[in-house]
């Protein structure tokens, strides 16, 4: 075993922040809006990813208006969707919104933000109503820590998989083209907390890790058997626990955006389902 010299590694780069947040939540809804609708370009499921382009569009509105709690994050996103061409079933569900009771949306609310991404039976899954419930919660919640200090959230003395500012669970990982460092990112205030990488985020072992792409298996260094379908993309997945979660690598895929990209690539959630694999990230907009 040989060992390297310190001054031929070159300068030491300053450590790279433990906790990121968006600057600008607005502008980070526009920015996956963006993405999504890049992402449906030639896509089998191009009608959906553009219909939650919308609401993203409409999340950013909501944002930009400042609500003071996210029933108004609601009425906002509501408002400007009414305008869209959506289904019918999906104006429907706003209206209900709209007439429904604040203790009726609180429960909801609550049902959403109970989950923990394993046993989400408490709010109905697929439901437009929910969708949009949860879309008011992401701009309420993204919005509030974009205006967070960083320097003054505590560190926890270990990362997983919850969010260190809202508790909330990732949507995925992103690894850095630079540095190779993993963020998740939190799939409702969109914050990004670095984990050490070739680590379940779920249970914490480093022994048994699979890496799976769509072209199929990955072996468990890391180092994935084909660039399959959607290159950049890889889901970690452990023999410990039996969870998995999707990896979204910016040196092959510089604008990836977690929670787009995950949308689409559902594919690779369908192949590890048929493993009997569960998922880690919870994605608000594809299954609240």
């Amino acid at each position: 075993m040989s060992t390297a010299d310190p001054a031929a590694l070159g300068p030491v780069r300053d450590e790279a922040p433990w906790l990121r947040v968006p600057g600008d939540a607005a502008a980070l809804f526009a920015r996956r809006a963006a993405r999504l609708r890049a992402l449906a370009e030639g896509h089998a499921a191009a009608e959906w990813l553009a219909t939650l382009a919308l609401v993203c569009d409409a999340q950013a509105r909501a944002v930009a208006a400042a609500p003071p709690a996210w029933p108004a994050a609601l009425a906002t996103i509501g408002d400007v969707l009414r305008a869209a061409a959506l289904p019918a079933a999906a104006t429907a569900a706003l209206d209900r919104l709209a007439a429904a009771p604040p203790a009726a949306l609180d429960d909801l609310a609550a049902a959403i933000l109970g989950s923990d991404g394993r046993a989400r039976d408490a709010a109905p899954a697929g439901d437009a109503a929910t969708l949009f419930v949860a879309a008011a919660l992401q701009a309420w919640h993204s919005a509030r820590t974009a205006q967070l200090a960083v320097a003054g959230v505590a560190r926890p003395p270990s990362s997983g998989a919850g969010c260190p500012i809202c508790g909330f669970a990732a949507v995925a990982g992103v690894v850095d083209g630079d540095d190779k460092l993993r963020y998740l990112s939190c799939g409702l205030c969109a914050a990004e907390w670095k984990v050490t990488r070739l680590q379940c985020t779920s249970c914490g072992t480093t022994a048994g890790l699979t890496y799976y792409t769509l072209d199929g298996d990955g072996d468990g260094d890391g180092n994935s058997a084909g660039n399959g379908a959607a290159p950049g993309v890889k889901a970690e997945s452990c023999a410990a626990c039996r969870a998995y979660l999707k990896l979204f690598y910016r040196e092959q895929r510089p604008d990836a955006e977690p929670l787009a990209d995950d949308a689409a690539t559902l594919a690779l959630d369908l192949l590890l389902g048929e493993r009997e694999l569960a998922r880690i990230g919870v994605n608000l907009l594809v299954h609240p």
